[in-house]
Parts: structure tokens; C-alpha cells; sequence
């Protein structure tokens, strides 16, 4: 197993050393720049056409312009090129004990809050945390945790806080 990654960074850096010392046997600045800039450029990107146009004035000097709209691209990272975009499902909260619309937010004197659902159930959270944010009218899910407690899910906000059933 690890002579099969000496191999392969072995390989990695060889590539990429004999690539580079062709860029360096090039004696004109702009052209060894653009060896390296190919270098550096993943081959999708490289066949793009380029984004600006060089065009003369009437005083016959030219200036670049941009070829077209387009935003610039961040570059994806190495996992996203090998990948791809996989998009991986959102949980969905397993166990389902209670689910409704917030009918009134109450915040108790310990900073944390109490919910009223439209079913008449009243949740409150166990602990203060600062990151909830409840509104009248939220989705809420609650779902069954660990160890007997249960867990708050906000729809809008995608918070999930601890919380314990008062009625």
C-alpha cells in the first residue's frame, strides 16, 4: 500500500518537473509565461476561448475589451474536478414525533424559547443558543434523538437545537 503512493507521488512530481523544465528552456518572457500558464490551467479551461478581444481605435492604438459578459469562474478544487458535482441528499429528520407551524414564539427569561405549534403542542428549547432565529408561520419538524431527547428542526432557517415537550 505505501509503495503504491511512493509510485504514484514518485510519478506526480516527475510529470511536473519534466513539464517545467521545458517552460524553462524558453528564453522569451511572454511565451514562458504562457507555457506555465498551461501548466497551471486544467485542460477544460485551456480550450476555452479567451475572454478578451484586442481591438484598434481610430487613433490606430489597440486596447483589450471584454469579449463577452460572463462573471469569472472560481476553479474548482481537486476532489470537485475528480468528482464532479455530486450533490449529496439532505438528511431527512428519521423518527418524526411532531411537525407543524409556529403559532407563537415566546422567549423565556434564560434566552432560550418557547414554541406553540398550530397542533397546540408547546415545545422549548433545553438551552440558549444564539444561532435560532423563530418566526411565526416556520415549519418546524421534531424528531426523536439519542438517549430519549428530541431534536427542533427549523425549516426556514435550517437551525436544529435540543428541545423537551412542555404540553
Amino acid at each position: 500500500m505505501r509503495s503504491g503512493r511512493v509510485v504514484l507521488m514518485t510519478w506526480m512530481l516527475g510529470a511536473g518537473a519534466a513539464s517545467g523544465d521545458d517552460c524553462r528552456a524558453i528564453e522569451d518572457d511572454a511565451d514562458r509565461l504562457a507555457c506555465y500558464d498551461r501548466l497551471a490551467t486544467p485542460e477544460e479551461e485551456s480550450t476555452a476561448p479567451q475572454a478578451a478581444a484586442v481591438s484598434a481605435d481610430a487613433g490606430g492604438e489597440a486596447r483589450t475589451q471584454a469579449g463577452t459578459e460572463e462573471a469569472e469562474v472560481a476553479r474548482p478544487g481537486p476532489l470537485r474536478r475528480v468528482f464532479g458535482a455530486i450533490k449529496l441528499p439532505k438528511p431527512e429528520p428519521v423518527n418524526v414525533v411532531a411537525s407543524g407551524k409556529i403559532v407563537r414564539v415566546r422567549e423565556l427569561a434564560r434566552g432560550n424559547f418557547e414554541l406553540e405549534l398550530d397542533s397546540g403542542e408547546v415545545w422549548r428549547e433545553n438551552e440558549r443558543e444564539l444561532r435560532t432565529n423563530y418566526r411565526i408561520g416556520d415549519m418546524v419538524v421534531i424528531s426523536s434523538g439519542m438517549l430519549g431527547t428530541f431534536n427542533l428542526d427549523n425549516e426556514r432557517s435550517g437551525q436544529r437545537t435540543k428541545a423537551r415537550k412542555v404540553r
